[in-house]
């Protein structure tokens, strides 16, 4: 059985929010906020096609990937290749998270690499606009499992459409679909249940 095809950009939102990856990707739901909307301007030079060198280093922009044993599909922003290595490179709007999920994001994309090149890439390199930090990447083993333990998570909700639990927390507050989601307010109703059903039984 062929794996269910899914967008590598989806892993990021799984890693980031399962919730809102549902929206997303299940529900189709997207709204701009001033974050998302600056992340798509910074984006402009690097999404368009083309192959830059300068100092002995090839730069692929807008690299479609793929990779059919995995069931994942997407685009590098850039793949730079100096002498015998290749690597990929993702721009990031702000700065470096407390999160996993752009880590998760680049190693997928270089387990595409590996099988449409038939190669090993080791490590990659993000990218933040507001720090202007250029952060090497090694994909370790752990990365390696995390991401297709993730790739794997988001194949199962695009078969079942499962609705995940809504997990209100400090990571929310960047969300343009918290109105969507009102993950605080769930929360709270959620809280207010349970302990009204444990009332009943004691």
């Amino acid at each position: 059985m062929e794996p269910i095809i899914v967008p590598i950009s989806a892993l990021n939102a799984y890693s980031y929010c399962p919730f809102r990856c549902y929206l997303e990707y299940i529900c189709g739901e997207y709204i701009d906020n001033e974050h998302t909307l600056t992340g798509t301007f910074l984006h402009q030079n690097v999404d368009m096609p083309g192959i830059l060198g300068r100092e002995g280093i090839l730069k692929h922009r807008a690299v479609k990937l793929y990779h059919e044993e995995l069931g994942i599909i997407g685009k590098s922003d850039l793949v730079e290749e100096k002498g015998n290595l290749t690597y990929p490179v993702e721009y990031k709007k702000g700065r470096r998270g407390k999160w996993q999920n752009d880590e998760v994001q680049l190693c997928a994309q270089a387990l595409a690499l590996e099988y449409m090149l038939d190669k090993r890439i080791e490590y990659g390199f993000l990218y933040y606009f507001g720090s202007r930090l250029r952060l090497q990447v090694t994909f370790d083993q752990e990365l390696r499992l995390k991401t297709q333990e993730v790739i794997q998570a988001v194949q199962q909700m695009f078969i079942t459409a499962e609705r995940p639990v809504q997990k209100y927390g400090p990571r929310c507050s960047g969300c343009s679909l918290i109105e969507r989601c009102l993950p605080r307010e769930v929360t709270m109703i959620r809280k207010a249940v349970q302990e009204e059903s444990k009332a009943k039984e004691g």
